[in-house]
Order: structure tokens, then sequence, then C-alpha cells
């Protein structure tokens, strides 16, 4: 909706539509004064950095202050890292805090990642929650760190955080709180592909336990286990043997009525055809293995 209006605006208004927009912060309607802060982000123009930091420390409403601080966090720059950094700084409603947070992340660089790495340090859960999840938008070496350094948090919802999120750059610093996790605490999609990018056959177990007992699709499963297999060799003769053997659990949504309305069930699934590739693997790495003996 934002978008069209923009563009619509763009056509009458050619460039000053952004200047229309930054009037428009100080509409006395707040429908008005958040379509301005969506245009403005979607044009992404410096120049309304001013009018943003004002909406972001000022308006009365809370939901339009967060959506500031993603604004700011859109356009980018050190100019715009400044005015986050003091907003964290002050007590204000959490909503624009955690939106703050992601605009850190959203635009990256040193100077954010200091200041991500600080609020890891702060009391809120929450907020580290949040500083976690802010650093999943960065990449590089110091971003990798700063998610390690979080496997130690004392909350066991950051640790699972940072584990899934530094698993799925395939980093072997997360397999402990993972294997320690998963199944149990955590039996989410992300988990299981954090295990399989990082590809340690030790995870195999806990995969296939999981596909075993979950009664559902388990497609994110089947691709970690088919990741493993393409990367590490080390797994268990027994294992392997489930691995060629195993099932995907057929949904209804892969049945269908015919135009008679006879019920029948047609073509595979992704997770089958996943199943099938996995079927595969293990067998073909049984018989090398036979082979060798």
């Amino acid at each position: 909706m934002h978008r069209a209006a923009y563009e619509a605006l763009r056509q009458v208004l050619g460039a000053d539509v952004s200047n229309v927009a930054i009037e428009a912060l100080c509409d006395s309607d707040k429908c008005i004064r958040s379509s301005a802060v969506q245009v403005l982000r979607d044009i992404g123009d410096a120049k309304s950095l001013a009018a943003l930091t004002q909406v972001l420390e000022a308006d009365v409403d809370d939901g339009l202050r967060a959506s500031a601080a993603e604004a700011l966090g859109k356009i980018g720059g050190e100019v715009a890292v400044s005015v986050l950094a003091a907003v964290l700084k002050e007590r204000v409603p959490e909503i624009v805090l955690r939106s703050s947070i992601s605009a850190l992340g959203a635009i990256g660089g040193e100077n954010s990642l200091s200041i991500l790495g600080d609020i890891l340090q702060r009391s809120s859960e929450e907020l580290r929650t949040q500083a976690v999840h802010a650093l999943e938008s960065v990449e590089g070496r110091r971003a990798a760190d700063l998610l390690a350094g979080a496997l130690v948090d004392r909350s066991p919802i950051v640790r699972s955080e940072a584990a899934k999120e530094l698993g799925n750059r395939g980093d072997r610093r997360a397999l402990d709180v993972l294997m320690a996790i998963y199944g149990r605490e955590d039996r989410s999609d992300k988990a299981a592909t954090a295990l399989g990018k990082i590809g340690d056959a030790r995870a195999v177990p806990l995969l296939v336990e999981a596909h075993m007992r979950n009664n559902q699709e388990n497609g994110p499963i089947v691709r970690a286990l088919e990741d493993i297999m393409g990367r590490d060799a080390a797994i268990e003769a027994a294992l392997l043997e489930q691995l060629a053997t195993l099932t995907a659990y057929r949904w209804i949504h892969s049945s269908h009525f015919d135009s008679r309305g006879n019920y029948g069930v047609g073509g595979f699934s992704a997770q089958e055809v996943g199943c099938h590739r996995l079927n595969e693997l293990a067998r073909k790495e049984l018989k090398r293995r036979a082979r060798q003996r």
C-alpha cells in the first residue's frame, strides 16, 4: 500500500515526493504520519534522517517511533547509527528498543557491531535475544564471534538462538549447544538446518530420532541428514542402515479428489523425494564400505 502510494506521488511530484513525505510527518493524523514514514523508508533518502530522528525521539505513538527506527536502519549510515545508539541509552518503550536494535543489524559495520556487543551484556533477556536476531543480518567474523560469545549466555533462549544462527553459518562452535538442545528444548526447523550446515556425523542420531518421533512434515530434518551425508562419512553402520530405509511422512495435502469425487493419492512430496535421495546416499556408502573389507 505504501509503495503504491509512493509511486503515485512520485509520478505527480517527481523529486518532491520526499519533501511532501517529510512535511506529512508533522500531520496530526497518525495514519498519515505512518504512511509518510513508510514512504521515506522505501525511498531511502538520507535527507530524511533529521525528520525521522524527530519522529523516533518525540512522536506520541510508540509504534510509529519503532517504524522510524526501522526506516533509519534502511537508510543506514553513521549518522543513523549514532541516533539509534542514543535512543538505546534512553528509557524508551521496549518496542522502540527492539526496532532500534534490529535497525543496527540492518546497517551493520563496526560501530553497529560494537553497540550490539554491548547489548548482549545487558540484563534484559528480551533485548539480548533481539541483539542475537539482529546479528543474523550481519556477515563476517566479528558478528560470528559475538554469536559465539552468546553461546554461554545465562539464558537458555539466548543460547539457543545464538547457536541456531551460528550453526546456520556452518560454524562448528555452535555444535555442542545445538546437540544439547535439539529434540529437547528446541525442535525447530532452524535448529535441524543448523546441524545440517555444520555437517558433523555426531548429529545424525539426534536427527534420526527426531524424524522417527515427529508425525509431521520433516523436510528440514531430511535435508539436514542429506547435508551431513554429503560432508561427513564417519557415520556408524547401524545408522546408515536406518538412513537407507528412512521413510517420509505423507501429508494429506499430497492427496486429491478427482473430477468424479474419487479420492486418490498422487505424486511425491518434496520430503519423499529427499528421503529417496538420502536412502540412495546411505546405500552407496554401505556398498563402498563393503567393497573395502
